[in-house]
């Protein structure tokens, strides 16, 4: 499928994951792409402007440098309203990812004929602060545009209750896709690894756990976030600082980085903390599509997929659960990468989005 002009609003952190980014870069003619960052980091956000999937025009909107995070959103949307005004083409395709951005779409529609498709990731059980306002924009959002997607089916099926579509709307599951790659991996047996925010929640603590009981075992964690302090405390109580390495920010090499680990599993030991259950979990994504088995926990709903094709394996939140997992895995690893196949063939960018997008035509 080949679109004239198409753009994504996203995230910094999630910019290059879940591969929409790469299926617009080469099948569009002009694709555009607004992230934003984290409130709590002084970053500018970026547009890019890419013609045939040559980059033509780069962009950071830095204007507010101050720390309050909802001047930071009313600044990222002032940020975006420029770029729609001065440098998005007519007869767009606007998927966002955040609802804050469907704000002033009749508009655009009109003057520029875009066509706006919210694409939701994240549901917050939550209704305090700016969860509120996120959940009441994107109710008003899902029940007005003509396309919603969600990122998951337990994102869909809480919409289809909060906001009922009465055959008005596209709707539609679209999660984050895979496009295989080939490398020649030589898996360490005794070495596991992490990529992703390190929040809690995230259940490090318990590979942690894992390394007291044995060892042999070591652990990589590629990652910063508001519990880098704590983790590295817990590292030096359990006495295994020897065998853990931070190896610092996610950046852009991410993806390269998980392809030159020798991890022989990489960990989404997931809390249930009542969010992670709406979540199509990037990082696992990531971890299959770079041939890497995933340690999980049953709080996303990718954990039958990972059952049912032995892409991984599906453990407790403890120490002895995910070492368990891990001997398995080192025991008879190519099991494991078959499953992984066949999962990549499921989940291939270009059928996947094709498919999903269809309706875009």
């Amino acid at each position: 499928m080949k679109f004239e002009h198409t753009m994504y609003v996203t995230h910094h952190m999630v910019r290059h994951s879940g591969n929409l980014h790469e299926y617009f870069l080469h099948n569009s003619k002009r694709f555009f792409v607004f992230s934003f960052c984290t409130p709590h980091k002084e970053e500018p956000c970026i547009f890019d402007e890419f013609a045939d999937g040559q980059l033509v025009a780069h962009r950071e909107y830095f204007w507010y440098r101050g720390r309050r995070t909802v001047l930071k959103y009313v600044f990222f949307y002032l940020y975006f309203l420029h770029a729609m005004f001065f440098l998005v083409s007519a007869d767009t395709i606007v998927i966002t990812m955040h609802p804050l951005f469907c704000i002033g779409n009749g508009f655009f529609s009109r003057w520029k004929r875009c066509r706006y498709v919210l694409w939701l990731h994240d549901f917050f059980p939550s209704h305090a602060g700016l969860y509120y306002w996120y959940n009441r924009l994107a109710d008003f959002y899902v029940g007005r545009l003509g396309a919603a997607l969600f990122v998951s089916p337990a994102i869909r099926d809480e919409y289809a209750r909060r906001v009922p579509s009465h055959g008005r709307t596209h709707r539609d599951v679209m999660e984050l896709a895979i496009t295989p790659t080939v490398s020649a991996r030589a898996p360490d047996p005794g070495l596991i690894g992490f990529i992703g925010n390190l929040k809690t929640g995230q259940g490090i603590e318990r590979a942690i756990d894992a390394l007291v009981i044995d060892p042999s075992l070591r652990l990589e964690i590629i990652g910063d976030g508001v519990s880098l302090g704590a983790l590295r405390a817990y590292v030096q109580q359990a006495g295994v600082a020897d065998r853990v390495r931070f190896l610092g920010a996610i950046t852009d090499d991410a993806a390269q980085r998980v392809v030159d680990a020798r991890w022989i599993a990489a960990l989404a030991l997931y809390e249930d903390d009542g969010y992670v259950t709406y979540a199509d979990p990037g990082k696992v994504k990531l971890y299959w599509q770079h041939g890497v088995p995933v340690v999980m926990t049953r709080c996303t709903h990718l954990f039958p997929t990972v059952a049912s094709l032995r892409a991984g394996e599906l453990v407790e939140p403890t120490g002895q659960s995910v070492l368990t997992a891990v001997r398995r895995i080192a025991q008879n690893p190519q099991e494991y990468v078959a499953g992984i196949a066949r999962v990549a063939a499921r989940y291939e960018t270009r059928t996947y989005f094709d498919r999903k997008l269809s309706f875009l035509a």
